[in-house]
């Protein structure tokens, strides 16, 4: 299973908004992990376009994204293999094929048909006799494509069975021969409210669609490919009276497009109009551009050492890493105090585990908790009191005694004892200064707005960075905290001497990223940077 990084037209997904023209269609961005973030793997095998979501059915979930927005809404697991999705008055249909293809013999074989709301609540569910792949409806009627087992070999004909909308009773099963040679049977379906599209893996020569009128009477075939997912779009996404418009889904493994080298394992939506004859490629000329820029996140931890990164602890020289602090414990990164070398308390030994490469416009992402006691000897204000810095010094720069880096602290904390409220995701500038509502904002502290969590729960902090402009603090995906032109404080003696060396400049644009030993075990399941 590989991550998806998602580049849609008029589809869902998030964080860079632009408009094709005021009137017809929007181009969004996703980010790479969002399917590693919902835990959801596997590719895509269908859509479904709400008036306010996209959908996408994987192979084992089925995860929801806000059109507008293009945030990650939330996503539930399979009980098998996906096979499509569909969105009908106001109720997603998934089907699902069990036991299938793993073991083509299985006499546990059969399909299921889900049936969600639109929050992806389940409502009900069907057993059915056979495998399904392809699923739309139209006219209180599901029609749902007869999967065959993986690896068959190019064959004529398949199978469509009905179902009836409102009760999921099987109404009939009707063999087609849309004179096309396929593997497997219909992949996907959509349907424009009086046709229905059935998409196949076409054998090489053949074309891809079948077009059928809801009786079943075939009406021609159309050369495009859309069997991983295609959806209507909603009528804004065009002149009123205009062709209605599917969001096709595209997916590319690791191959060229437009003659550029797509990561990966890439997806984008295209918009195609239907004028009754014939599809029609509509997609905004910026989709190119975006699959020339795909967004991708960098994993700076690989779960196993500290490759990559430079310890640098107070008392000690960059590289040194006492005490063995900074460690990898069952996959996390950890920052721990139970060596010999801690036996009589923290004493100062303030320490800073830095990224080996520096950024300046990226999205940071980590998920961390503090599952211990803090050690004897920390000061009162680092009790489960933890800290990623950005826009920081190299380690090398920093003398043996120096404390803290000069940077941006995107501070974390957690509850220290019952009943306290504690923010997390706070900001302090050792050795710095920012501006807020215009004005340079010098106290070296400043609380967010978000909840109070327990030391043991894992929480994911993101931090958006643009350069010398703007930096933003969002727990859980909600804004806390942001402010402007992070600089260097020409008052303190530290920065000083960063400053000459910048020639007097004072903006920060750019530096290192390090994470915090302060007196307070941490952990880290992941930590992700996205370039913008």
């Amino acid at each position: 299973m590989k991550k998806l990084a998602f580049i849609l037209c008029a589809g869902a997904a998030a964080f860079a908004f632009l408009h094709a023209s005021a009137a017809t269609l929007p181009l969004f961005v996703t980010e790479e992990d969002a399917f590693e973030s919902a835990r959801a793997h596997g590719h895509v095998q269908g859509i479904a376009i709400s008036d306010d979501a996209v959908y996408c059915g994987l192979i084992d979930a089925v995860v929801k994204f806000d059109l507008a927005t293009g945030k990650l809404l939330g996503h539930v697991p399979a009980p098998s293999h996906t096979g499509d999705v569909c969105w009908h008055d106001g109720r997603l249909y998934s089907s699902v094929a069990v036991n299938a293809p793993a073991n083509q013999d299985s006499p546990d074989k059969h399909g299921i048909v889900q049936v969600f709301d639109k929050d992806l609540k389940l409502l009900r569910e069907k057993k059915f006799p056979m495998i399904f792949d392809g699923i739309t409806a139209l006219d209180g009627i599901l029609y749902l494509g007869e999967g065959v087992v993986f690896g068959d070999p190019p064959h004529r004909g398949c199978k469509v069975v009905r179902v009836k909308e409102s009760t999921l009773e099987l109404i009939d099963v009707v063999e087609i021969d849309p004179g096309i040679s396929m593997h497997h049977g219909i992949q996907a379906m959509a349907t424009d409210g009086r046709h229905l599209f059935f998409s196949f893996y076409p054998a090489k020569g053949f074309p891809g669609i079948a077009v059928y009128t809801k009786d079943l009477k075939f009406v021609k075939t159309l050369p495009q490919v859309f069997s991983t997912g295609f959806d209507l779009l909603p009528s804004r996404f065009g002149e009123p009276g205009s062709s209605p418009v599917f969001g096709v889904m595209r997916a590319f493994a690791r191959k060229d497009v437009n003659g550029v080298k797509v990561p990966g394992h890439s997806c984008r939506l295209e918009c195609w109009a239907w004028n009754g004859s014939e599809m029609r490629n509509v997609t905004p000329p910026q989709a190119a551009d975006l699959v020339r820029r795909p967004s991708r996140w960098l994993n700076l931890f690989n779960g196993r050492d500290l490759d990559g990164w430079t310890p640098k602890i107070r008392g000690y020289k960059a590289g040194e890493n006492p005490g063995n602090t900074f460690r990898v414990l069952d996959g996390l990164l950890c920052c721990r105090y139970d060596d010999p070398l801690y036996s009589n308390g923290f004493n100062e030994r303030y320490g800073h585990l830095f990224y080996n490469r520096p950024f300046s416009n990226y999205v940071l992402r980590a998920t961390y908790r503090m599952p211990l006691p803090q050690v004897k000897g920390g000061a009162g204000w680092a009790n489960y009191n933890n800290g990623i810095m950005l826009h920081g010094q190299t380690p090398e720069s920093m003398p043996v005694d120096q404390p803290f880096p000069v940077s941006i602290e995107v501070q974390l904390l957690a509850r220290a004892h019952k009943g306290q409220n504690r923010s997390t995701a706070n900001l302090c500038t050792p050795g710095t200064n920012v501006e807020r509502n215009g004005k340079l904002y010098t106290p070296h502290g400043l609380n967010s707005s978000s909840a109070t969590y327990d030391p043991s729960t894992w929480v994911t902090v993101e931090v958006e960075v643009r350069g010398g402009e703007k930096i933003i603090h969002r727990i859980d995906g909600k804004t806390v905290l942001e402010y402007d032109r992070p600089q260097y404080d020409p008052s303190d003696g530290t920065a000083k001497k960063l400053i000459e060396a910048a020639g007097g400049d004072l903006l920060l644009r750019g530096g290192t990223i390090s994470i915090q030993s302060e007196s307070a075990p941490t952990d880290y399941k992941s930590i992700l940077v996205r370039p913008l």
